[in-house]
């Protein structure tokens, strides 16, 4: 259930992506790795804590 969960949401943030959508919030360790994967994300800047070992990321527009 897991892999179709990482699934849907990857084919999801793409189409959203292209179509202007800037602002993805995002949880969970694999699904959010599914979703960083399908925007071809290289690398994130770690931003300031949201709740403690929380951290807000950012694309790091260089990288992509």
């Amino acid at each position: 259930m897991a892999a179709k969960v990482e699934h849907f949401f990857a084919g999801l943030v793409r189409p959203l992506a292209d179509s202007g959508v800037r602002r993805i919030v995002m949880g969970g360790g694999e699904t959010s790795g599914a979703v960083v994967e399908a925007l071809g994300v290289t690398s994130l800047v770690i931003g300031e804590e949201i709740d403690p070992a929380f951290p807000r990321l950012s694309l790091n527009a260089t990288a992509r």
